[in-house]
């Protein structure tokens, strides 16, 4: 053995074959084990090909992939060439399949790796041409990585199987058809071998090998393996498929990627079962004639020969001996001043320094340049959703609602709506048989921190492609954040990304019909069960369903929903978010508490996680601390969405002007922000100018037609007098949410101010039974308590109506509107003096006089003198 190949020093031989020789050696310029390939002179037939040789060792060197062992040099000398690769300690496939049989979910795993590595060459235009089980190394962690990527192909091989001494040139058992009868090669030239790797490694045993070479080559060319069915019945039905197709005599029959194999194994491996039975020995007889078939791991089963080493081996030793040394010496000194600071403080361990303030990115829906279609807008959700899922997964990074920057003309806009640190843009486009991908990654001021383009082909996956290249080069995209979770899209049916497209624009654009959209997302997750997107989704909108109608199926579909949300991301915050959602609505505020404080330790100071905290203090009526955690929050990450929260809450506390301008500001910068404009008419209706507030909502309502904008519209005209186009509005109101229990209610209010006395009350008793049904535990939440005061009231059911006031009250005894409703219910029952006790508590809590004076219930109290004047009050006061 020599003691050097070029700058390279020789430590001891690792295998021997029939081009040459492989050594484990030390490159002493940066100090790493690297493996060294030698190949003969004589291994070369003809000049050119030793030509070809290196030109495919140049090329298999810019090969950079988590799957492909590194090449790293490229050496020339009299004695022959020599390939540098990167050492990779572990025993190759084939040592160790011969220790025993692999679980299946490692088989697929393995299959998917080396996919994805043949893959990754198959774009730089190299073919393996020899993938076999000695050519493929399991590292200690279980990841599988390719030897002698594009170095594999037989460098004397002249269109003829056999050599004139008759011996086979590559491995006969691992050749596809095409190369065994010496035709063209290309990348489905490796599926076949890869389906061939597969079939050893589920069945025990070669799919082809023979008694000698030539019967090998026969059953290539000719005979169909034994069916893996047979030999394995317990295999999922879609795995023996993908190995018959790979193993395709012709080559337009198997899978048209390497790509595309791995996406198929992704999808399998997500179905396998939990436990699986163990399969057959493995017949270990070799026929390969490579040099990596005696390629072992110094831990392996087999010793390397070893050398005695140079004195500058001992030199080198020494150094990094003397380096381990420092190293613990330092580390003890560091354990040693940490324990006496640990006991100076008082024996109380420091606390972590707070986590750095997360990355917010707000990720914009894929652009379709070009011709659209269908084909092209499932192309565009699967985009989206694949970019928002795995930026949401690594840490240090929050994902913004793209909500949030709509009617935005540019990024730039886009980030200073959402007040992102970045946004992450793509477009999409068809050419011909292609389609063009481009992502960046901007900064808030339109700054490229990071671009790539690339083309996938126009085939019957072509949304799945598309996906799996976005996801690779997402990786490269934010290489600074960790993943915290596997990120891989789900599959979806092509039907149900068009239903959940369709829903998610109704959203966006403010067209949603909750109902409907909500059974729709019903249907598409018991389609596709894993659909995270479509689960969360839906449980947000049955929580939302539920807080209007407080029926307990709707209460029953959103737990349903967010148990699935949990199952699919026990750790997501997204999942965490839905669940303190539901918990608010369902008002369990401990439940949410306790779920709002996972989130404050694991995101510390996120604006989102703010808005949450604003949110809860809010039910709880504890509206200065509300105000507080929405005040940082807008400092932190000024949003339009945490700007119409705070403004909210301004109203509440009687800062109606400063409320209206932060509306008015926003209407100004995004005409179409329907939640700025809805609250703004809101504020109207309440403390501003009526007209304006029905000029709003009738605008709203025309541009989308949702029950919440009908009933605030006959709110509006309810207070101005104007019973028969309230009635109008409140019955539309009802034909787009049947049986809506406060819809019901003002209509009765309002067929009661119309003189319609029977009917009124017929809709007072409809409604009093919803309440019953929808209630949960001995008692309803303080608003439907107060729906169901009213109701009783105005049946003339006194005593009832009384104590259910006072069971609201003992749950929201500061809350201005059911102080407000108290004083309704008691000015219909003729309780003058407990209606003056409401009135004042209500008007000190910011209820605007208005709705005493708009509603015919206070009619009774017109002539007292003390009520006029408590309106008064509250009129000079606020300078109304």
């Amino acid at each position: 053995m020599p003691e050097r190949i070029g700058a390279y020093r020789l430590e001891s031989p690792l295998g021997r074959g029939g081009m040459g020789e492989v050594f484990l050696a030390w490159d002493e310029r940066l100090e790493r084990a690297v493996a060294i390939k030698r190949i003969r002179n004589d291994a070369f037939a003809q000049g050119h090909q030793r030509e070809r040789f290196r030109r495919e060792a140049r090329m298999a060197a810019r090969l950079s992939h988590a799957a492909i062992v590194q090449v790293h040099d490229l050496v020339s000398e009299e004695s022959g060439d020599a390939i540098v690769m990167e050492y990779v300690e572990g025993p190759t496939l084939a040592e160790r399949l011969a220790r025993g049989p692999l679980a299946l979910a490692e088989v697929v795993h393995l299959a998917r790796e080396i996919a994805e590595g043949l893959a990754a060459a198959h774009e730089a235009g190299l073919i393996h041409r020899d993938l076999k089980s000695e050519n493929v190394v399991i590292t200690p962690s279980g990841h599988a990585k390719i030897l002698d990527f594009g170095l594999a192909r037989p460098v004397c091989w002249d269109g003829e199987i056999l050599t004139q001494h008759g011996a086979l040139i590559g491995t006969c058992y691992a050749m596809s058809p095409e190369q065994a009868s010496g035709g063209d090669l290309d990348e489905r030239s490796d599926l076949f071998a890869l389906g061939a790797l597969l079939y050893e490694m589920l069945a025990g045993c070669s799919a082809f090998r023979a008694k000698d070479p030539r019967s090998t080559l026969q059953r290539v060319l000719y005979e169909q393996p034994r069916p893996l069915a047979e030999v394995r019945p317990d295999l999922p039905p879609a795995l023996v498929a993908l190995v018959e197709r790979l193993l395709a005599k012709d080559r337009d029959d198997r899978p048209r990627s390497a790509l595309h194999v791995a996406h198929k194994l992704e999808r399998i491996a997500r179905e396998l079962p939990e436990e699986e039975e163990e399969w057959p020995e493995r017949n270990d007889d070799s026929l390969s004639d490579m040099p990596t078939q005696a390629f072992p791991s110094p831990s392996g089963s087999r010793t390397a020969t070893k050398v005695p080493p140079a004195p500058q081996v001992a030199a080198s030793s020494l150094r990094r001996a003397r380096g381990w040394i420092l190293f613990l010496a330092g580390a003890l000194a560091a354990l040693v001043l940490a324990l006496v600071a640990w006991y100076m403080l008082g024996q109380r361990p420091v606390p972590p320094p707070p986590a750095p303030p997360a990355l917010r990115v707000l990720v914009l829906r894929p652009e379709i340049r070009g011709a659209r279609d269908r084909e092209m807008e499932l192309v565009q959700s699967n985009v989206f959703f694949s970019s928002w899922r795995r930026l949401s997964n690594l840490k240090g990074i929050s994902v913004l609602d793209s909500a949030m920057a709509m009617g935005s003309q540019s990024p730039r806009e886009a980030a200073l709506r959402a007040a992102a640190d970045e946004v992450f843009y793509s477009s999409i486009e068809r050419e011909e048989k292609i389609v063009k991908v481009r992502l960046e990654r901007l900064q808030a001021g339109d700054q490229k921190r990071w671009m790539e383009e690339f083309s996938v082909p126009a085939t019957d996956d072509l949304r799945w492609d598309v996906t799996q290249e976005v996801e690779k080069r997402l990786r490269r995209a934010y290489p600074e954040f960790p993943s915290s979770s596997d990120t891989s899209l789900i599959e979806v049916l092509d039907n149900d990304y068009a239903d959940f497209r369709e829903v998610l624009e109704h959203l966006e654009d403010g067209t949603l019909d909750l109902p409907a959209d909500l059974d729709r997302l019903d249907r598409i997750v018991r389609s596709s069960p894993n659909f995270l997107e479509a689960v969360v989704l839906a449980a947000e909108l049955a929580s939302t369903q539920y807080q209007s109608t407080r029926e307990p199926a709707d209460l029953q579909r959103a737990e349903q929903y967010v148990e699935l949300a949990r199952k699919l991301a026990p750790e997501s915050p997204r999942t965490w978010e839905v669940d303190f959602n539901l918990a608010l609505a369902a008002q369990r505020p401990d439940d949410a508490e306790s779920i709002l404080a996972r989130l404050e330790e694991s995101h510390p100071g996120e604006p989102d996680i703010l808005l949450l905290r604003a949110s809860l203090e809010e039910s709880r009526g504890r509206l200065k601390e509300a105000e507080d955690a929405l005040l940082k929050a807008v400092d932190r990450a000024p949003s339009w969405s945490s700007m119409v929260q705070l403004s909210r809450l301004e109203m509440r506390q009687g800062r109606i002007s400063v409320a209206r301008a932060r509306l008015e500001g926003l209407i100004g910068q995004g005409p179409d922000n329907t939640w700025a404009k809805g609250q703004l008419a809101y504020l109207e209706l309440i403390y501003g100018n009526l007209e304006r507030a029905e000029w709003l909502y009738q605008e709203l309502a025309d541009a989308n037609p949702q029950r919440s904008y009908f009933t605030s519209l006959g709110q509006a005209r309810s207070l101005g007098r104007h019973f028969e186009q309230a009635e109008a509005a409140y019955n539309r109101a009802l034909e787009l949410e049947p049986n809506q229990v406060v819809v019901m209610l003002n209509l009765a209010d309002t067929k009661l101010d119309l003189g319609q006395t029977k009917a009124a009350k017929r809709l007072y008793r409809q409604v009093l039974g919803r309440l019953d049904e929808n209630k949960i535990g001995p008692h309803l939440p303080p608003k439907e308590e107060m729906m169901r005061a009213q109701c009783l009231a105005r049946l003339g059911r006194a005593a009832n109506a009384r104590e259910a006031v006072q069971q609201a009250l003992t749950l929201a005894s500061d809350d201005a509107e059911r102080l407000y409703e108290a004083a309704l219910v008691h000015s219909v029952l003729g309780d003058e003096k407990e209606v003056l006790i409401y009135t004042k508590e209500a008007l000190e809590r910011g209820m605007p006089r208005r709705w005493f004076e708009g509603s015919s219930a206070f009619d009774p109290m017109r002539g007292n003198a003390e009520f006029r004047a408590l309106l008064e009050s509250d009129r000079s006061e606020q300078g109304h």
